[in-house]
C-alpha cells in the first residue's frame, strides 16, 4: 500500500538528515531495492527527487533486484516509463538486475542470466550502499512435505544465521530463523559491512516476541546504534486488529541506523524505540494514521529497556520469576548434578501424518498403517529398480496424500532403501487432545519426532505407574496450559506440549530412575524442614488417587525415605524400592497443584509465554501438605475422568425418531446448558461452572464434543469414527 511506502521513504528521509546530515539526493546515498517485486519503492523514490538530481542517480545511484523473470520485466518498463514521464525522455534504467539477491552471498560467485546482467550484478556489488529498504518475502516453509515446496537452501547466508542468531538463542526449535525475511536482514546486515547506513524492511514482525528470536534480536542491538519499529498490528491469532496487507500475521515497519560516529562513544547503547497502533483499528484505518504522521518524526516513541534475556517487549514480565526452582533446562539434561526439578523432559509426540498415525478405532489404525506401509514399500521397490540413479528424492516420489503422507524423515527412509514391516505391539493408547484418547502407532518410522517418550513410556506397562505433567511450550499466544497424562501425549495436546515425566526408564522398560532430581529435594526441605512430607503427616489428609501410599501415614513413609534416589531393578516388587520416594512424589503433586493456582497464572502469565515454568516455595509445612494434597485430588480427576460420579443431566429424548447411541457431531446450545447429542437425545441442565475450568479457549466439556466427532481428512481421506460397536454409549 502506498501510505506504507511513502511512509517508509519520508522516514528514511528524515533519518539520514538526522543523524548523518544527507538527503536521498546526496551522491554519497546510494540505495537498494534488494526485492523490487514491480517497481513499488523505485516509483516512489523517482518521484520524490528533484530533476536536477534524477538522471545522476538513475545511473549510478540507485539499483533494485528481482529474481523473478515477469515481474523483473515489469519493474523494468514501470521505472524507464516513470523516468520518461518525469524527464521526458527515455534511457534505459542500467540499476535493475535479474537475480535472486541471497546468492549475491555465495561464492564463487555465479552467471546472472547473461553477460549485461552479471555486468550489471557486479556494478551493484562493488557499490558502498547507505539505504536498503524493501519488502522481502516471509514464510517459514511448506505446509505438507507432499507439498515439495521447501525454503530454498542458501549456504552462506544459512550459515551465516546459524551462526549468529541461532548459536546466541537460547530456544530448542528455532525454525522460525530460516523464515526468509530473516535470511533478507542477515543478508542486508552483512552487505552494509560495518559503514554508515540505514536498513528499513516492511515484514512479519514476529521476531518482537517470538522465543526463537532472542538472538537475533541480541544482534541487532549490537550491530545498530538506533532501531524503531512501528508495530501494525494484524496478527489474527493475537488479536492485532486489521491487517494492512490483508493477511493473518503480524507486520511492521523496522528501521536499522548504523551510526558509527555514535558507536564509537564507549558509553552509548542502542536506543530501541517502538510503537504500536491501535489493535481496534481496521487496515484502512491504520494506512489513514501512516498518511497521518508521515514520517517517524510523526510518531510517539517508547523507549524499550530490553532484560538480560533479550526480551524487548518486557510489559507483565516479573522479575522475580528467575528466581525460582526451573521445572527443567537444557542444561540440566546433560548435567551430572542437575539444578531444576526434573532431570529430562521432552516434547509430545509429533507424527507429521496424524490421520495416518491415531485412529479412535484399534482395527481402523491397523489397517491405515498396513495399507500405507504398503505403498511405502512399493515405492522403495521402485526407487531401487529406477533408472535415473542422480535423480533427487523429492522428484521421485508420488505425492498424493491418499496413499502416503511423506515426510523428511520418510524420504530420507525411502533414499536408503529401508522396507518396514507392521508389528502390532507398536499400537498404544494417546492423549491426543485434552480429555481425549486415540490409539497411536508409536513407531520411529511412523511418528517423525519420538523424541524422549521410548524412555518416558517405553511400554503399556509403563504406563500403569509412571505419570506425565505436560504443559504447553513456550512461545504460545494462548493462556498456560497443564494437563497430568499416563499415555503417550501428543505433541499439539497443549500448544507445542512439554512432558515432564515422573520415571524414565531404559528403552525395554527397565532401569526405572526417578526424574525429581535431588537438588530439588534439598531444596524443598531447605524451605520446610528435613523430610517435609513424613513430618507433616499427622496433620494433613492426602487424598488417595495415583500413588496411594501417600495417604497411608508416616510409618509408610519413613520406610520410603533413604539417601539413594535411583531405581534398583526393573520389575515390580521389594528391589525396586526407591530413595526419598514419597517425598518426590509430593513434589510432583506440589508442582502439578501450584501450577493451576490462579494466582501463579494470572500473575506470571506473560513469563510462561516466554520460558517454562519455575515454581516459588509457598508458605510453610503445613502449606506444602495442603497444595500436595490439591495437586493429587486434581490429578486423579484429570487421569480417571470417565470413572468419577456423573454429573446428573436432563435427558430429553425424540420420539419421533429411531433410538440410537451414534454421535456424527455433538453441539452446543447457544445458552450453553444443553448438549444436542444427535436427532434422538439432548442432555440438558449444564451447570456454567463446567465451563470455568479451561485449557486453551475451550472448557474440558468443548474438548470432548470437539474431539468426538466423525471426520473425515480432506488430504488422505481417512475416516475416523469415535462411535464403539463394543460400547454404543461410551460417548454420552
Amino acid at each position: 500500500p502506498q501510505p506504507i511506502v511513502d511512509f517508509m521513504w519520508n522516514s528514511v528521509e528524515t533519518i539520514l538528515q538526522q543523524e548523518f546530515n544527507l538527503t536521498l539526493a546526496a551522491p554519497t546515498v546510494q540505495i537498494l531495492d534488494p526485492c523490487v517485486g514491480t517497481g513499488n519503492f523505485m516509483l516512489n523514490l523517482l518521484n520524490r527527487l528533484s530533476r536536477k538530481d534524477l538522471q545522476r542517480k538513475y545511473e549510478n545511484e540507485i539499483f533494485c533486484n528481482e529474481v523473478l523473470l515477469l515481474p523483473y520485466y515489469v519493474a523494468a518498463l514501470n521505472i524507464e516509463h516513470c523516468y520518461f514521464e518525469l524527464m521526458k525522455q527515455y534511457r534505459t534504467y542500467p540499476g535493475i538486475c535479474l537475480v535472486d539477491t541471497l546468492n549475491l552471498a555465495e561464492s564463487p560467485q555465479l552467471d546472472f542470466f547473461n553477460e549485461e546482467n552479471s555486468e550489471r550484478v557486479a556494478r551493484q556489488k562493488a557499490a558502498p550502499l547507505t539505504v536498503i529498504i524493501g519488502n522481502p518475502p516471509y514464510n517459514v516453509g511448506q505446509i505438507s512435505e507432499n507439498d515439495n515446496n521447501k525454503n530454498r537452501k542458501y549456504a552462506v547466508i544459512d550459515s551465516r544465521v546459524s551462526a549468529t542468531y541461532a548459536k546466541d538463542s537460547r530456544a530448542t526449535n528455532k525454525n522460525a530463523l530460516s523464515d526468509a525475511y530473516i535470511k533478507f536482514l542477515r543478508w542486508a546486515v552483512d552487505r552494509l559491512d560495518g559503514q554508515d547506513g540505514i536498513i528499513c524492511f516492511v515484514s512479519n514482525n514476529g521476531f518482537l516476541e517470538g522465543i526463537a528470536f532472542d538472538g537475533f534480536r541480541q544482534h541487532l542491538a549490537q550491530d545498530f546504534t538506533t532501531i524503531y519499529h512501528l508495530n501494525l498490528g494484524g496478527n489474527a491469532r493475537k488479536g492485532g486488529g486489521g491487517s494492512v496487507f490483508g493477511i493473518m500475521v503480524g507486520v511492521g515497519i523496522t528501521f536499522l541506523v548504523r551510526n558509527n560516529a555514535k558507536k564509537a562513544v564507549a558509553s552509548s547503547k542502542t536506543t530501541l524505540l517502538y510503537h504500536a497502533l491501535p489493535n481496534q483499528l481496521t487496515g484502512p484505518e491504520k494506512l489513514a494514521l501512516l498518511t497521518k504522521h508521515q514520517s517517524v518524526e510523526g510518531i510517539e516513541w517508547q523507549i524499550l529497556h530490553p532484560d538480560a534475556k533479550n526480551n524487548w517487549l518486557t510489559s507483565g514480565l516479573h522479575s522475580e520469576f528467575e528466581t525460582f526452582l526451573p521445572m527443567g533446562t537444557k542444561e540440566s539434561k546433560v548435567a551430572a548434578q542437575p539444578e531444576a526439578l526434573f532431570k529430562t523432559y521432552s516434547n509430545g509426540a509429533k507424527t507429521n501424518r496424524d490421520s495416518w498415525a491415531y485412529n479412535f478405532q484399534q482395527a481402523g489404525l491397523t489397517s491405515n498403517i498396513q495399507r500405507f506401509m504398503q505403498n511405502y514399500n512399493e515405492e522403495v521397490e521402485r526407487w531401487k529398480r529406477r533408472d535415473n540413479k542422480s535423480i533427487q528424492v523429492d522428484d521421485f516420489v508420488i505425492n498424493d496424500e491418499t496413499k502416503i503422507k511423506w515426510s523428511e524423515g520418510f524420504k530420507h527412509y525411502l533414499e536408503r532403501g529401508i522396507a518396514i514391516n507392521f508389528d502390532p505391539l507398536k499400537g498404544r493408547e494417546s492423549l491426543y487432545r485434552p480429555f481425549c484418547k486415540q490409539y497411536l502407532y508409536f513407531d520411529r518410522f511412523m511418528v517423525e519426532r519420538v523424541y524422549q517418550f521410548p524412555k518416558i513410556l517405553p511400554t503399556p506397562a509403563s504406563e500403569g505407574e509412571n505419570l506425565v505433567i505436560c504443559v504447553s511450550g513456550i512461545g504460545n499466544n494462548k493462556p498456560f496450559q497443564c494437563l497430568v497424562s499416563n499415555t503417550i501425549p501428543c505433541l499439539d495436546l497443549l500448544e507445542k506440549t512439554q512432558s515432564f515425566p515422573f520415571y524414565t526408564y531404559a528403552e525395554d522398560g527397565s532401569k526405572r530412575q526417578e526424574n525429581i532430581t535431588d537438588w530439588a529435594v534439598k531444596q524443598f526441605e531447605a524451605q520446610y524442614g528435613p523430610d517435609p512430607l513424613v513430618a507433616g503427616f499427622r496433620q494433613a489428609q492426602p487424598a488417595s488417587g495415583p500413588w496411594p501410599e501417600l495417604a497411608e501415614g508416616p510409618e509408610r513413609a519413613e520406610g520410603q525415605v533413604s539417601a539413594s534416589s535411583t531405581s534398583k531393578g526393573g520389575g515390580p516388587g521389594p528391589e525396586r524400592a526407591e530413595g526419598n520416594g514419597s517425598t518426590k512424589k509430593a513434589i510432583f503433586f506440589y508442582v502439578y497443584a501450584l501450577l493451576h493456582h490462579p494466582l501463579y497464572r494470572e500473575r506470571y502469565q506473560e513469563n510462561l509465554k516466554r520460558e517454562l515454568p519455575r515454581l516459588p516455595l509457598v508458605g510453610d509445612r503445613q502449606t506444602f501438605l495442603t497444595l500436595v494434597d490439591i495437586g493429587q485430588k486434581l490429578a486423579d480427576l484429570h487421569l480417571n475422568y470417565e470413572t468419577v460420579e456423573e454429573y446428573p443431566l436432563e435427558w430429553v429424548e425424540n420420539q419421533k425418531v429411531p433410538w440410537t447411541w451414534r454421535v456424527e457431531k455433538m453441539k452446543l446450545t447457544k445458552e450453553k446448558d444443553t448438549i444436542i447429542v444427535n436427532r434422538c437425545l439432548t442432555l440438558k441442565g449444564l451447570p456454567a461452572s463446567a465451563f470455568e475450568y479451561q485449557l486453551g479457549n475451550r472448557s474440558a466439556l468443548e474438548w470432548v464434543l470437539d474431539q468426538y466427532q466423525i471426520t473425515t481428512d480432506k488430504r488422505s481421506g481417512i475416516t475416523n469414527d469415535p462411535n464403539r460397536a463394543d460400547e454404543p454409549q461410551y460417548i454420552v
